[in-house]
């Protein structure tokens, strides 16, 4: 666990989102890269959400991770 916080407002808004956008968001000319399509899924559905600020839409589990770490170091902050 990041330890995050999330309000009900913000889980209902990523559940939205992630509704919206589906499994896999990238288009099958992407691969391999769209193997990574469920990170860009939810890097997008968590973008500007809460505490994550800006996420930038990634393929990249690592990545994702990167900014995940970002918002928990910049929540622990404050």
């Amino acid at each position: 666990s990041l330890g995050i916080e999330l309000t009900d407002t913000n889980v209902q808004e990523i559940m939205s989102r992630a509704e919206r956008i589906g499994g896999n968001p990238l288009p099958w000319d992407w691969f391999p890269v769209a193997i990574g399509g469920c990170t860009a899924g939810v890097s997008q559905a968590i973008d500007g959400i809460g505490p994550f600020g800006p996420v930038e839409k990634t393929a990249f589990p690592s990545r994702l991770n990167d900014a995940l770490e970002r918002a928990k170091r910049y929540k622990d902050k404050f």
